[in-house]
């Protein structure tokens, strides 16, 4: 069984770095790259298929933990999901002051920082129930 949720967590690092590499790599070519419509799309799509198989698969491995580190990586995305959504707020709130600066805060920039928001919520929770 240990073998099998190392394989798991091998594999959830592995398409991670894929979607990555994908989206990075999208978001390049979308921004700097002149493309016609139906290449944009395909391009655009890339990262949506390759971000579906890593959270499919990132959700099996969490499904083979034991229930405490499930426990932590739920109460890392309620975290998440809670700091994403104050900071979605603040955004709307200040463009709606026009008082944005879409260099730091654009939509490219939120998935980053939605990641940046469940480790703190992961190392949170983690170093909760350590003790």
């Amino acid at each position: 069984m240990k073998q099998v949720k190392q394989y798991l967590g091998r594999r959830s690092v592995v398409f991670a770095l894929i979607w990555a590499a994908t989206y990075f790599a999208a978001l390049l070519l979308l921004k700097y790259g002149a493309m016609p419509k139906p290449l944009s799309l395909a391009v655009a799509l890339i990262p949506i298929v390759t971000f579906t198989i890593f959270i499919y698969n990132y959700i099996k491995g969490i499904a083979a933990m034991d229930e405490v580190r499930q426990r932590i990586h739920f109460e890392a995305a309620v975290i998440g999901f809670s700091l994403t959504l104050l900071l979605t707020m603040v955004l709307f709130l200040l463009s709606m002051c026009d008082i944005t600066n879409f260099d730091w805060f654009g939509y490219p920039e939120m998935i980053v920082y939605c990641m940046l928001f469940y480790y703190i919520g992961f190392f949170i929770s983690k170093k909760k129930y350590a003790a």
